[in-house]
């Protein structure tokens, strides 16, 4: 994914996370009291339901896990294409799916 796309996502969702006053940290180092998020191409298996575009996961004592699934963010991006762009798209679904775990 280019990197771009990252920016303009991370930047969407700490507008939206702030807004509803929840400070955002980015970073690469893993740690046990952030939320791990992943960016992955599709749903691994079938646990999530047809039209899912992420799925989170509150854990206190293993750490929270979230994942966005790019290729679903991607069909509905296309679909809306002229009205949103992928890391913006991209970044409101991150702050959903961070929001969960808040």
């Amino acid at each position: 994914m280019k990197s771009k796309v990252l920016i303009e996502a991370q930047r969407e969702s700490a507008w939206v996370l702030e807004s509803l006053c929840v400070e955002v940290e980015w970073t690469q180092k893993l740690s046990t009291h952030a939320l791990v998020m992943y960016i992955v191409e599709k749903p691994l298996g079938q646990s999530t339901t047809q039209h899912a575009l992420g799925v989170a996961s509150l854990d206190v004592e293993h750490g929270s896990r979230g994942a966005v699934f790019l290729s679903r963010i991607r069909s509905l991006e296309k679909l809306h294409k002229p009205m949103i762009s992928l890391g913006t798209l991209l970044g409101y679904v991150l702050a959903h799916e961070i929001g969960i775990c808040c």
